[in-house]
């Protein structure tokens, strides 16, 4: 008989099946790969910024104290150093690492104490003077580096607005009164909300490339304060006197929304719309008493005494600014925040706010 000799890579081939036969067949459970733990990625907080103005005792006048306003901006709550100038700031925009606002700029009169105005910007800390007395800059938006400003030129006798300082004439012929309160670019489209008196009261108007659409009929005193567009939509707020009441409302395409319930006074100054959600700043008067609020797709939420002038929203925080008896403020998340004055100041109104995403 033959003895059979097998290759020693044969032997080594057998060997290995009967290893793998045995790991395929074995109870012991897999080894999960090993999985890095997710590390938390802590924002820091925004930056808020807040433009409004203060006022301080400037002298006595037929024995009378008189006063002057200063043009004010702050960044977290502590003062921007916007050189002293005198006048009002009304709005606030933020472009890259600038910031603009749309004031009044005052300069002294010819009688002591006496003062005349005229529109104009900052940026940054420089004023930018952009029409005659006397007139206005209310609002202001930036686009592709151009500074939209908003507001009235008496000496012209029109509501406008300026772009790079050049006027813009919204008024029309048979207007005897009228303001620019609110400016929004969207592309090559400009939008301005405002009032105009053509007979008794005052309309409710928006302005789309020079072109007036009235949202109220001349038969109450209405106003428009504020002006956003979200796609193809056009959201303003305002408000239209109702027999002896204010009612606070907004329209969004021409169709009113009531905010108040009529029961007291009650006016809109600042509307945001973030997804589906509109937001709009106001307040209500109970007689001598003022209410700052906010309504979030009309359900209000009260944020004390005081009135909310501007409103910004980012993520799920509201931010609210305006102004409660003497104290420059605003709230976020409900929760005040007073803002410090200088200059001898005895008082401070905020009027507008912006806020920014320091990280992503």
């Amino acid at each position: 008989m033959k003895t059979l000799i097998l290759p020693k890579s044969f032997l080594i081939i057998i060997f290995s099946l009967i290893l793998f036969s045995c790991k395929k067949g074995s109870s012991e459970a897999p080894v999960s790969p090993k999985v890095e733990e997710e590390k938390e990625v802590v924002k820091d907080p925004p930056n808020i910024y807040v433009v409004g103005y203060e006022t301080s005792p400037a002298g006595v006048v037929d024995g009378q104290t008189t006063y002057s306003a200063t043009i004010k901006c702050w960044k977290n709550g502590t003062s921007v150093n916007l050189g002293g100038n005198l006048g009002r700031g009304n709005a606030i925009a933020i472009s890259g690492d600038d910031i603009y606002i749309a004031a009044t700029l005052n300069e002294p009169g010819i009688s002591f104490g006496s003062y005349t105005s005229k529109a104009g910007y900052f940026k940054n800390s420089t004023a930018v003077s952009i029409a005659e007395p006397t007139s206005r800059g209310n609002g202001i938006a930036i686009s592709n580096n151009d500074v939209y400003v908003c507001g009235y030129d008496r000496h012209k006798g029109v509501v406008a607005y300026w772009k790079n300082g050049t006027i813009v004439n919204l008024s029309s012929t048979k207007a005897t009164a009228g303001t620019a309160l609110s400016i929004f670019v969207k592309g090559t489209d400009v939008y301005v909300a405002g009032y105009e008196t053509t007979g008794t009261y005052a309309i409710a108007k928006y302005w789309k490339n020079g072109a007036a659409v009235s949202l109220t009929n001349g038969n109450n005193e209405a106003s428009a304060a504020s002006i956003t567009v979200v796609g193809t939509d056009v959201y303003v707020a305002g408000y239209e006197k109702v027999g002896l009441t204010l009612i606070a409302k907004y329209w969004k395409n021409g169709t009113s929304v009531n905010l108040g319930d009529g029961n007291n006074d009650s006016y809109a100054n600042s509307i945001v719309v973030v997804g589906n959600d509109v937001y709009v700043a106001g307040g209500e008067r109970t007689g001598s008493i003022e209410t700052a609020k906010y309504w979030k797709n009309g359900t209000p939420v009260d944020l004390g005494s005081g009135r909310a002038n501007a409103i910004a929203v980012l993520g799920t925080d509201v931010y609210v600014a305006g102004v409660d008896g003497a104290k420059a403020k605003y709230w976020k998340n409900g929760t005040s925040v007073n803002l410090p004055l200088g200059n001898s100041a005895t008082s401070g109104v905020a009027s507008g706010i912006a806020i920014v995403a320091t990280n992503k």
